[in-house]
């Protein structure tokens, strides 16, 4: 099940150990070119308990 949808049609993409990403629903990869394999956990493991990517966030250098 996908997570919430975020401005643009983006929706959170969590991989099991907390990686918190951003995808479009129509593409097979996240904002920083991660690929979306295996189950998006987004339900199940809490905001509080994710850690953004910086890419894909735009609160790194490298941000997108």
């Amino acid at each position: 099940m996908r997570g919430a949808l975020h401005d643009c049609d983006l929706f959170d993409w969590v991989k099991a150990l907390g990686q918190w990403h951003l995808a479009d629903p129509s593409a097979s990869e996240t904002r920083c070119g991660a690929p979306m394999l295996g189950n998006n956990h987004a339900r199940r493991i809490p905001d509080r308990d994710r850690r953004k990517c910086p890419k894909c966030w735009g609160t790194g250098p490298e941000r997108i």
